[in-house]
């Protein structure tokens, strides 16, 4: 089950979900000083704000009195006593069943989940992810956060299983089927919605060897290497352990891209009155645009505002081909004009309408830039130069800031 640490009466935008791994429990994620980990990030004002934290608990012992049990509960069912459900050692995929339910019953209104797992617990992850990606489910895990995780088995779980029967250890083999299957669907995936795994081992492990931990992938892998063993990567000493300060890094990545994809989300202007009193608002009244395109206008420039307060702090786009690009947009825009000058377009409202088609046409052309960077935020960035009073950016002949003046005062 699902257990969901308190923070507040209300939920956050996002979730960070702990799985432990073989034989553990809550206790994995607590270092000497009694401090778990989830404690330690929450000593982050920005990851307390931005995520609720859940612990993802299962049944797993290696010696479990389960027959004994067994035997009872039978016993007790032929004379009519009550009793206990059995709990028992589930194998990874039978887990990631009850885990993929849990997320959708309890989880599925959070727009991010941030996967930490150990040991185990990251073979359950994997698989859950898979299992959602199947469903098409909306539920995101954004990333997967590998605690020593035996993406392709542990010698050890050989050993151990010479002495003790168990689902969760044959899993946990070198090359058992599980981990065989998980590795095989990871790298063929076409879906591009498996969430990104950052690798984190702890070079004293020898419970799970280095190229285990690191897994198998077709891409660039994110790897972080630490002094620690395979019990306390779990456990950091404090929050400023280097294994705190790698987790709450991608913590506070993940907000930051989920703050740049709000940004780039094209939306509509608040209000038709928005902008009314702005530069290039006025430069297309007087050139008698029509209120269709002057609404065009405002909207596009409304969300290129958030490319320039939010895309260059953010580094989405480099303040050099920002300049760059609003270079191109301008030439684009001469071009136009000099039709404007020749007759070729007839007024103002053919000038509007031709240049936001080039913008459009060359979106993928001249224009090329990042994918989340779309024609309409070019569209707004053509604007936001002509909300600039040097620039020489009209939309009839021989208009200028006089013609500007004249209008303000007809409108007066």
């Amino acid at each position: 089950m699902i257990k969901l640490l308190e923070n507040g009466k209300k939920r956050k935008n996002n979730l960070i979900l702990f799985i432990h791994g073989l034989t553990g429990d809550e206790s994995t994620w607590t270092n000497e000083k009694g401090m778990t980990f989830p404690e330690l990030l929450f000593t982050n004002s920005i990851v307390k704000k931005n995520y609720d934290i859940g612990l993802f608990n299962y049944y797993s012992k290696i010696f479990n009195p389960v027959p004994v049990k067994l035997l009872g509960k039978l016993f007790n069912k032929f004379i009519n006593i009550k009793s206990d459900q059995v709990e028992l050692n589930l194998d990874v995929e039978s887990i990631s069943d009850i885990l993929v339910t849990e997320l959708e019953v309890h989880c599925n209104d959070y727009k991010k989940i941030v996967v930490i797992a150990h040991s185990l617990g990251g073979l359950i992850a994997k698989c859950t992810a898979l299992r959602l990606v199947e469903k098409e489910s909306t539920i995101n895990i954004s990333k997967l956060i590998s605690l020593a995780v035996p993406h392709i088995g542990s010698s050890i779980a050989t050993i151990v299983k010479l002495v003790a029967r168990h689902a969760q250890i044959n899993d946990l083999a070198p090359l058992s089927d599980i981990t065989t299957k998980l590795s095989n669907n990871w790298i063929q995936d076409k879906t591009e919605k498996l969430p990104q795994i950052i690798y984190f081992y702890g070079k004293y492990d020898r419970v799970v060897q280095q190229n285990s931990a690191l897994g198998v992938s077709n891409e660039k892998q994110i790897a972080k290497f630490f002094e620690a063993d395979h019990e306390n990567i779990a456990k950091p000493a404090s929050n400023q352990s280097s294994i705190y300060k790698a987790a709450e890094q991608i913590l506070l990545e993940v907000i930051s891209e989920a703050e740049v994809d709000n940004a780039l989300t094209v939306r509509s202007l608040p209000d038709s009155d928005t902008f009314n009193d702005e530069f290039f608002v006025l430069k297309l009244l007087v050139a008698d645009v029509h209120e269709k395109s002057i609404h065009t206008a405002k909207t596009s420039f409304y969300n290129a505002e958030f490319i320039r307060k939010v895309g260059l702090q953010r580094k989405v786009i480099s303040q050099s081909n920002f300049d760059d690009l609003m270079g191109r947009i301008e030439i684009l825009y001469n071009n136009a004009y000099a039709l404007l000058t020749v007759g070729k377009l007839k007024d103002g409202n053919e000038l509007v309408a031709h240049i936001h088609d080039q913008i459009r046409q060359e979106d993928n052309g001249v224009l090329k830039t990042l994918e989340r960077i779309s024609f309409i935020h070019k569209t707004g960035m053509l604007h936001q130069l002509s909300n600039n009073s040097s620039k020489d950016i009209w939309w009839g002949k021989d208009h200028n800031n006089d013609t500007i003046e004249a209008f303000k005062k007809g409108q007066a």
